[in-house]
């Protein structure tokens, strides 16, 4: 019994002994932590690079906390290779999980390390309670970089949209939207809504509904975006209008906003011109909103420029956009090389675009070597490489690179693969013209079928199909034919 007490006893003595050291060690860091801020204060009327060179000269190799704070004052100044360096020394002395979600967001967004990302990610991704969104930013990596998108699907089955935040289900939707997966990104922007959050996804709405060809659908989600007064939404309709050829409904949109938004009336202007050719007007209003540091004005101001056939001109602007972190540029500087028959430096910046995630390089690479220089081993290894990505309407492009050259075998090989592999029903239509070769008009006529229930290929192989009929004396079937109409996606 007295040995029972004594135990008890010093149970009680090491708990208070353990409670008072943690009590005091919380105090300490409290402590600490106001020091630190007491030297932020001291520094923070400086400009940004001069705050940084202060605390770095007060810095010691053990003070972690004071790591950190200036590793976030980097990452402020867009230091961002000094960042890494100090979130990473600073992780090595204190493994604090809200730190290794600012480094994983630094190789994410800033670094463009999607390897290093998902690592740090993975290593706090089960401390789901102080970070929900890890296995989701996760998934974005996974589809944004490597178009992963039965990875992506892995991670997501087992969430709902309340389990999300805000931008998590933005960027799903996205990648839902990217993949061709219209339904679930409509599902994704319409249970967004449903939490009463920001609006944006009203603009991503229409965008779907415009690439399934549900033309009412996506005025409606234009409009409820400008009634929400969602940013942009009258430049992105206007836009609409110019992809529809509709210049006289998309300079309706400039003329709400001339007086409000002089950027983006001008843009509009300069898209209506652009599309009309009228390279100088165009020109003249894509500079006015480039002065803002507009990516996608210098952009535009690339591509008149290469119109124009300057090349250093567009080369110059295209560097610009490259600087503003717009990886698509470095793809475009290739293809103005391509277009001088400078094929070495194409290839270089094709290369440059790639090592910097935008995919479709991977394609402009495969279609050089195959058909600018005639080297069908390393063309098809691009293609296929980008197939892989997730370009599904590559594969058609190898059958018809087959086709081309009357080898109607490889071609058609190509053709099934893409329905069989992807479910892509622009192979039934292709599958149909070898059979129109071939004479096998029946089959012809079934693939044709096939490919009118896919909204995305519809009013192509209902015009394909009447004419197939037509040729055949079949008016009346064609006219039955003709008068089909596919219901849209609401």
């Amino acid at each position: 019994m007295q040995y029972v007490k004594k135990l008890f006893l010093y149970f009680i003595f090491i708990s208070s002994a353990l409670l008072l050291t943690n009590i005091s060690f919380a105090a300490e860091i409290v402590s600490y932590n106001e020091y630190i801020q007491k030297k932020l204060d001291k520094v923070k009327h400086l400009p940004l690079k001069e705050q940084i060179k202060e605390l770095t000269k007060q810095l010691t190799p053990s003070n972690y906390i004071l790591m950190f704070a200036i590793a976030d004052l980097c990452v402020k100044a867009k230091e961002y290779k000094q960042a890494e360096k100090l979130y990473v020394e600073a992780i090595k002395l204190r493994d604090d999980a809200h730190q290794i979600k600012k480094l994983a967001e630094l190789y994410e967004l800033h670094l463009k390390n999607p390897k290093k990302a998902i690592f740090y990610y993975d290593k706090i991704k089960n401390y789901l309670t102080q970070h929900p969104d890890i296995k989701l930013r996760m998934a974005v990596i996974i589809y944004k970089h490597y178009r992963n998108f039965k990875a992506v699907e892995k991670i997501l089955q087992f969430y709902s949209v309340n389990d999300k935040t805000y931008n998590e289900n933005y960027d799903l939707g996205r990648v839902y939207e990217d993949a061709e997966v219209c339904l679930a990104a409509l599902n994704w922007y319409h249970d967004l809504r449903a939490l009463k959050k920001p609006v944006k996804t009203h603009l991503c709405t229409a965008r779907v509904y415009e690439s399934i060809h549900n033309t009412k659908q996506a005025v409606t989600w234009y409009n409820k975006a400008i009634e929400a007064k969602v940013p942009q939404a009258h430049l992105q309709f206007a836009l609409y209008y110019c992809r529809q050829n509709d210049f006289d409904n998309a300079f309706k949109q400039y003329e709400i906003i001339k007086d409000k938004n002089k950027n983006d009336a001008a843009f509009i202007i300069g898209e209506i011109a652009l599309r009309k050719n009228n390279l100088k007007e165009a020109a003249e209003n894509f500079k006015i909103v480039a002065e803002s540091g507009d990516v996608k004005a210098i952009r535009r101001l690339g591509l008149i420029a290469k119109m124009n056939k300057n090349y250093q001109e567009a080369i110059r602007h295209y560097r610009m956009a490259l600087k503003l972190d717009c990886p698509e540029a470095a793809a475009e500087i290739g293809a103005v090389y391509e277009e001088q028959k400078n094929y070495k430096k194409a290839i270089a910046w094709y290369k440059k675009a790639e090592s910097l995630y935008f995919h479709p390089a991977t394609y402009h690479l495969g279609r050089l070597y195959l058909y600018k220089l005639k080297n069908q081993k390393i063309g098809f290894k691009y293609l296929h490489k980008s197939i892989k990505k997730g370009y599904k309407h590559i594969i058609i492009e190898i059958g018809d690179y087959y086709k081309k050259q009357k080898n109607y075998d490889k071609a058609s090989k190509y053709y099934l693969s893409s329905i069989k592999k992807f479910n892509y029903s622009a192979g039934y239509i292709k599958l149909g013209e070898l059979f129109e070769i071939a004479k096998k008009y029946d089959k012809a006529q079934k693939c044709y079928e096939k490919a009118m229930k896919s909204f995305r290929t519809f009013f192509n192989a209902q015009e394909k199909l009447i004419a197939l009929l037509n040729s055949q004396g079949k008016t009346e079937e064609a006219k039955k034919v003709a008068a089909k109409k596919i219901k849209p996606i609401d």
